[in-house]
């Protein structure tokens, strides 16, 4: 019996998923939104929109990658409430303790007091065709909903 073992200083994943969390802030009556990608695929799409030399670290983040990363969260999610596209008030963002993941934190006020929602997330979906995209939503009065995006999803009502 044989091993080989491969070393690299890029992680390597055989699945492509984010995460997505959205709690309500009564106070502010917005959705705080925190948005978990891998870095090496954040990194293949902001290079497909012609974006080279970013520099994800653990220290910092330049405040040009933040901008392109900024942008590329804006063009892949959205929340509308009655009709309307929320606007996202992008805070900024931190590496992963394992280096591998970033964590980008906006958050969108509603449109007025719309218990409906609608969402969408096709992030990194423009990469990679096997991309999901998981959103835990933490709404008012303690409601909870899950939902799962893949390529050709359009939105999700809640």
């Amino acid at each position: 019996m044989s091993v080989i073992l491969l070393s690299s200083s890029t992680p390597i994943h055989q699945f492509h998923i984010s995460q997505c969390l959205m709690e309500w802030n009564d106070a502010s009556s917005s959705y705080e939104v925190s948005q978990f990608l891998f870095i090496d695929d954040l990194t293949l799409a902001l290079e497909q929109y012609g974006t080279t030399n970013m520099h994800i670290q653990k220290e910092e983040i330049d405040s040009l990658t933040s901008d392109f990363i900024r942008q590329y969260v804006s063009l892949h999610f959205e929340i509308k409430a009655k009709g309307k596209v929320c606007p996202i008030h992008y805070i900024g963002e931190e590496v992963s303790d394992d280096l591998r993941g970033l964590w980008c934190y906006f958050e969108v006020p509603l449109l007025g007091n719309e218990p409906q929602i609608s969402l969408r997330n096709d992030l990194l979906m423009d990469v990679f065709a096997d991309q999901k995209n998981v959103i835990t939503v933490k709404g008012k009065n303690n409601k909870e909903a899950y939902f799962l995006f893949k390529k050709g999803d359009a939105l999700a009502v809640w």
